[in-house]
Protein backbone atom coordinates (compact mmCIF):
# COMPACT_ATOMS: atom_id res chain seq x y z
CA UNK A 1 0.00 0.00 0.00
CA UNK A 2 2.85 2.34 0.82
CA UNK A 3 4.44 1.62 -2.57
CA UNK A 4 1.22 2.47 -4.44
CA UNK A 5 0.82 5.74 -2.56
CA UNK A 6 4.43 6.60 -3.31
CA UNK A 7 3.92 5.99 -7.06
CA UNK A 8 0.71 8.02 -7.08
CA UNK A 9 2.55 10.90 -5.40
CA UNK A 10 5.27 10.81 -8.06
CA UNK A 11 2.70 10.75 -10.88
CA UNK A 12 0.82 13.64 -9.31
CA UNK A 13 3.97 15.75 -9.06
CA UNK A 14 5.04 14.81 -12.60
CA UNK A 15 1.59 15.65 -13.95
CA UNK A 16 1.64 19.00 -12.19
CA UNK A 17 4.95 19.76 -13.79
CA UNK A 18 3.58 18.95 -17.25
CA UNK A 19 0.57 21.20 -16.76
CA UNK A 20 2.81 24.03 -15.59
CA UNK A 21 5.14 23.61 -18.59
CA UNK A 22 2.28 23.58 -21.10
CA UNK A 23 0.92 26.87 -19.68
CA UNK A 24 4.33 28.48 -20.04
CA UNK A 25 4.61 27.42 -23.67
CA UNK A 26 1.20 28.91 -24.54
CA UNK A 27 2.01 32.28 -22.96
CA UNK A 28 1.33 35.15 -25.37
CA UNK A 29 4.37 37.34 -26.08
CA UNK A 30 3.69 40.93 -27.14
CA UNK A 31 5.68 42.06 -30.23
CA UNK A 32 8.46 44.56 -29.65
CA UNK A 33 8.98 47.57 -31.90
CA UNK A 34 12.01 49.84 -32.23
CA UNK A 35 11.92 52.68 -29.72
CA UNK A 36 10.98 56.16 -30.94
CA UNK A 37 11.93 59.58 -29.67
CA UNK A 38 10.20 62.91 -30.17
CA UNK A 39 11.55 66.37 -30.83
CA UNK A 40 8.72 68.72 -29.92
CA UNK A 41 8.20 72.33 -30.92
CA UNK A 42 11.41 72.77 -32.88
CA UNK A 43 11.50 76.26 -34.37
CA UNK A 44 13.52 76.63 -37.56
CA UNK A 45 14.59 80.11 -38.64
CA UNK A 46 15.31 80.75 -42.31
CA UNK A 47 17.82 83.53 -42.90
CA UNK A 48 17.27 85.25 -46.23
CA UNK A 49 19.09 88.06 -48.01
CA UNK A 50 17.10 90.13 -50.50
CA UNK A 51 14.99 87.51 -52.30
CA UNK A 52 17.28 84.59 -51.48
CA UNK A 53 15.74 81.23 -50.68
CA UNK A 54 17.25 79.25 -47.83
CA UNK A 55 17.18 75.91 -46.07
CA UNK A 56 17.42 74.43 -42.59
CA UNK A 57 19.12 71.05 -42.54
CA UNK A 58 18.15 68.73 -39.69
CA UNK A 59 19.84 65.65 -38.26
CA UNK A 60 16.99 63.17 -37.74
CA UNK A 61 18.93 61.29 -35.07
CA UNK A 62 19.37 64.26 -32.74
CA UNK A 63 16.96 66.92 -34.02
CA UNK A 64 19.89 69.30 -34.39
CA UNK A 65 20.03 71.94 -37.12
CA UNK A 66 23.06 71.56 -39.42
CA UNK A 67 24.51 74.44 -41.44
CA UNK A 68 24.09 74.06 -45.21
CA UNK A 69 27.87 73.96 -45.54
CA UNK A 70 28.21 71.67 -42.49
CA UNK A 71 28.69 67.92 -42.07
CA UNK A 72 26.80 66.30 -44.95
CA UNK A 73 26.72 62.93 -43.17
CA UNK A 74 24.37 64.43 -40.56
CA UNK A 75 21.94 66.03 -43.01
CA UNK A 76 18.77 63.91 -43.18
CA UNK A 77 15.98 66.45 -43.68
CA UNK A 78 16.04 69.75 -45.54
CA UNK A 79 13.31 72.27 -44.82
CA UNK A 80 13.30 74.93 -47.51
CA UNK A 81 11.82 78.41 -47.77
CA UNK A 82 11.24 79.63 -51.30
CA UNK A 83 10.62 83.35 -51.26
CA UNK A 84 9.75 83.43 -54.97
CA UNK A 85 6.52 81.49 -54.40
CA UNK A 86 6.34 82.18 -50.65
CA UNK A 87 6.05 78.67 -49.28
CA UNK A 88 7.86 76.01 -47.29
CA UNK A 89 8.88 72.52 -48.38
CA UNK A 90 10.58 69.49 -46.88
CA UNK A 91 12.99 67.78 -49.25
CA UNK A 92 15.89 65.37 -49.48
CA UNK A 93 19.25 67.09 -48.86
CA UNK A 94 20.50 65.84 -52.25
CA UNK A 95 17.58 67.34 -54.20
CA UNK A 96 18.54 69.20 -57.37
CA UNK A 97 15.86 71.74 -56.47
CA UNK A 98 17.89 72.91 -53.46
CA UNK A 99 21.01 73.25 -55.56
CA UNK A 100 19.06 75.39 -58.03
CA UNK A 101 17.61 77.58 -55.27
CA UNK A 102 21.10 78.36 -54.06
CA UNK A 103 22.53 78.87 -57.54
CA UNK A 104 19.96 81.62 -58.21
CA UNK A 105 21.76 83.55 -55.48
CA UNK A 106 25.26 82.64 -56.66
CA UNK A 107 25.78 80.21 -53.76
CA UNK A 108 27.44 76.86 -54.46
CA UNK A 109 25.64 73.86 -53.01
CA UNK A 110 26.81 70.35 -53.80
CA UNK A 111 24.33 67.48 -53.96
CA UNK A 112 26.86 64.70 -54.63
CA UNK A 113 27.91 64.39 -50.98
CA UNK A 114 24.35 64.68 -49.57
CA UNK A 115 22.11 61.82 -48.49
CA UNK A 116 18.80 60.71 -50.00
CA UNK A 117 15.69 60.79 -47.80
CA UNK A 118 12.23 59.69 -48.90
CA UNK A 119 9.12 61.74 -47.99
CA UNK A 120 5.40 61.04 -48.26
CA UNK A 121 2.45 63.19 -47.19
CA UNK A 122 0.04 61.29 -44.95
CA UNK A 123 -3.71 61.69 -44.81
CA UNK A 124 -6.29 60.49 -42.31
CA UNK A 125 -3.67 59.99 -39.57
CA UNK A 126 -3.90 61.40 -36.04
CA UNK A 127 -0.41 62.43 -34.91
CA UNK A 128 -1.22 61.46 -31.31
CA UNK A 129 -1.52 57.83 -32.46
CA UNK A 130 1.88 57.80 -34.15
CA UNK A 131 3.78 55.43 -31.87
CA UNK A 132 6.64 52.95 -32.24
CA UNK A 133 4.41 50.30 -33.83
CA UNK A 134 3.00 52.74 -36.39
CA UNK A 135 6.41 54.11 -37.38
CA UNK A 136 7.94 50.63 -37.62
CA UNK A 137 5.13 49.44 -39.90
CA UNK A 138 5.31 52.39 -42.31
CA UNK A 139 6.30 51.99 -45.94
CA UNK A 140 7.42 55.37 -47.24
CA UNK A 141 6.71 55.86 -50.94
CA UNK A 142 8.55 59.03 -51.88
CA UNK A 143 7.01 61.92 -53.75
CA UNK A 144 9.02 63.76 -56.43
CA UNK A 145 9.04 67.54 -56.26
CA UNK A 146 8.99 70.06 -59.07
CA UNK A 147 12.62 70.90 -59.81
CA UNK A 148 13.96 67.45 -58.99
CA UNK A 149 14.37 65.38 -55.84
CA UNK A 150 12.32 63.72 -53.12
CA UNK A 151 10.04 65.81 -50.95
CA UNK A 152 6.76 67.60 -50.34
CA UNK A 153 6.30 71.22 -51.41
CA UNK A 154 3.76 73.80 -50.23
CA UNK A 155 3.58 72.71 -46.58
CA UNK A 156 0.59 73.77 -44.48
CA UNK A 157 -0.08 73.79 -40.74
CA UNK A 158 -1.17 70.33 -39.59
CA UNK A 159 0.46 68.42 -42.46
CA UNK A 160 1.94 65.05 -41.50
CA UNK A 161 4.95 63.92 -43.50
CA UNK A 162 6.38 60.40 -43.24
CA UNK A 163 10.08 60.01 -43.98
CA UNK A 164 12.81 57.40 -44.22
CA UNK A 165 16.47 58.39 -44.18
CA UNK A 166 19.33 56.83 -46.14
CA UNK A 167 20.35 55.15 -42.85
CA UNK A 168 16.95 53.47 -42.56
CA UNK A 169 15.48 55.62 -39.81
CA UNK A 170 11.75 56.20 -40.18
CA UNK A 171 9.64 58.92 -38.64
CA UNK A 172 6.78 61.38 -38.99
CA UNK A 173 6.94 65.19 -39.07
CA UNK A 174 4.00 67.33 -37.98
CA UNK A 175 4.04 70.84 -39.41
CA UNK A 176 3.17 73.52 -36.86
CA UNK A 177 3.17 77.26 -37.45
CA UNK A 178 4.49 78.71 -40.70
CA UNK A 179 5.46 82.38 -40.46
CA UNK A 180 6.15 84.01 -43.81
CA UNK A 181 7.17 87.41 -42.43
CA UNK A 182 9.67 86.24 -39.79
CA UNK A 183 10.63 83.19 -41.89
CA UNK A 184 10.15 80.66 -39.10
CA UNK A 185 8.65 77.19 -39.15
CA UNK A 186 7.84 75.02 -36.13
CA UNK A 187 7.71 71.23 -36.32
CA UNK A 188 7.27 68.15 -34.15
CA UNK A 189 9.26 65.08 -35.21
CA UNK A 190 8.75 61.50 -34.05
CA UNK A 191 11.62 59.27 -35.21
CA UNK A 192 13.13 55.88 -34.44
CA UNK A 193 16.24 55.87 -32.30
CA UNK A 194 19.56 55.52 -34.11
CA UNK A 195 20.19 51.92 -33.00
CA UNK A 196 17.43 50.57 -35.29
CA UNK A 197 18.93 52.09 -38.46
CA UNK A 198 20.37 48.78 -39.67
CA UNK A 199 17.43 46.38 -39.77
Amino acid sequence: MKKINFLLAILFLFGSTLVFTSCTEEEVVEPEFPEVQMFTGKTLTFVTTNLASSTCMVDAKTGSVIAANGDATKMDIAFAWNSTVGNYSVVSPNAQWIKDLYSYNNVTYSTTDKKTTSFQKLSGVDFTTVDAAYVDGMTVTSSTITGGGNGVQGLATGDLIAFQTADGLKGVIKIGTLAKVTKTLSVDITVQVEEVAAK
